[in-house]
């Protein structure tokens, strides 16, 4: 049972079983006020019609299906809504398809159970269902085998800056892999069950970079060593972050390629093949540079005190629509297309009332610290869209395939700029414009 309480005259009691609520945890997983939202649209639908229904599954499919809203139509509110029994089935075949739970060979042999780590992508990297505090692990599934690509953890209590980027790098590295799951060197690496550790050397001495590295600066190679004819280990010292954090290429600081190189070896191929492969899921040599190991990545070397980005969800818009739906009933206007002369007038009572809305919203917070709350919000929002400019082009050239008509159609002004060490990737919008 879910309680949720907005004063004693709007208490809101949601019944679901574990099972509803496992499946809607799958399905929702970026929005963690969804039940909240499901819970006010579900009772305010309640309040203009009579409902027969005979789970929550139900009324969840039915409010998935039309945009997180009971919105039916320009049509009068019905008295009477009856929900397809069984509808919510689909629901939890829906979350079982995403994760896509079944057994993987383990680490240290026999099998365990693994789900999908990409649930809305094909790439087939798996984590273990239950995950183990000593280590962070993800697995490539190919074709008759697996390879695990993992990293042991301390105690709770002394998890520090390495170990996160560690766990970074280990998941870096198998969407990567799992992004050529069907090249050969991959799927001889995945049948011989090969495995791949990541460690970080004197993870006390791991600390953020004061300054930017100088321009002469040498960074330390990152060491990548067969351990025998199923084990690799990528090893990180402490500079490591002087080494993430550098503007600089060159082949040392890449990370994918030598990893690339030496899974090649394991699995009897040639190194050729694995740089090939490579070459193609990473068009730009700056991109296979450690810097751009992923976007998060970027929060994580440059630490900034921006709280987490939080975006508008759709069910939040939907319950601004039903507000002014249920207004424009008690101002008295009428159902049908509304007068021309009468469209200034009823807007601007609109814009009133969502902005009394909005008032009262901001009275019930506290003032002590209010404003730079909001400027943080509006910064992380900012400093997000910064970010997204500045990797368009990479995710472009290295997502193509997954793009939209509209990026595809970018995709055609995709030009490479500069040698393949040293340039950059740019396209171009009208004049000769570039991130």
């Amino acid at each position: 049972m879910i309680d949720m309480n907005r004063g004693e005259d709007d208490q809101q009691v949601l019944l679901m079983s574990l099972e509803e609520l496992d499946a809607l945890s799958v399905l929702e997983p970026s929005n963690p006020l969804y039940l909240w939202h499901f819970s006010r649209a579900r009772e305010r639908f309640r309040k203009s019609s009579a409902i027969l229904a005979f789970s929550v599954s139900d009324e969840l499919f039915f409010y998935r299906k039309y945009d997180s809203s009971f919105y039916l139509g320009d049509t009068p509110v019905p008295t009477l809504a009856s929900f397809q029994p069984n509808a919510g089935d689909s629901l939890f075949l829906e979350a079982q398809t995403k994760l896509d739970p079944h057994a993987l060979p383990a680490i240290q042999g026999g099998f365990c159970e693994c789900v999908r780590v990409f649930p809305d992508s094909s790439i087939p990297v798996y984590a273990p269902r239950v995950p183990s505090a000593a280590e962070r692990a993800h697995c490539i599934e190919v074709e008759g085998g697996a390879i695990w690509v993992y990293t042991r953890l301390p105690q709770p209590s002394s998890v520090s800056l390495a170990h996160t980027m560690a766990c970074r790098l280990v998941e870096s590295l198998a969407f990567w892999l799992g992004r050529m799951a069907n090249e050969s060197f991959v799927r001889a690496s995945g049948a011989n069950r090969a495995r791949i550790e990541v460690c970080v050397i004197a993870p006390d001495q791991w600390i953020y970079p004061c300054v930017a590295p100088s321009v002469a600066a040498v960074d330390p190679g990152i060491a990548v060593s067969v351990i025998d004819e199923r084990s690799l280990r990528v090893e990180f010292p402490p500079e490591a972050m002087s080494l993430i954090c550098g503007a600089r290429y060159y082949e040392e600081r890449v990370l994918l390629l030598p990893a690339c190189r030496a899974l090649a070896r394991l699995g009897g191929c040639s190194e050729s093949e694995a740089e090939t492969a490579l070459a193609a899921v990473m068009p730009s040599a700056r991109h296979r540079s450690l810097v751009f190991v992923s976007g998060e990545d970027a929060f994580s070397v440059r630490p900034r005190s921006l709280p987490p980005l939080h975006l508008v969800e759709s069910a939040a818009e939907q319950e601004v629509l039903d507000e002014i739906r249920s207004h424009l009933v008690t101002i008295g206007v009428p159902q049908g297309p509304l007068p021309a002369k009468d469209r200034t007038r009823v807007l601007n009572q609109i814009v009133a009332m969502l902005f009394a809305e909005l008032v009262k919203e901001i009275s019930m917070l506290n003032a002590e610290g209010l404003l730079q709350w909001l400027v943080a919000q509006n910064e992380a929002i900012v400093d997000a869209l910064s970010m997204s400019r500045h990797l368009e082009p990479y995710n472009l050239a290295c997502f193509a395939e997954h793009a939209g008509p509209a990026r595809k159609e970018l995709l055609s002004r995709v030009v490479f700029q500069g040698s393949e060490s040293g340039g950059v990737l740019q396209y171009s919008v009208g004049e000769d414009s570039s991130f």
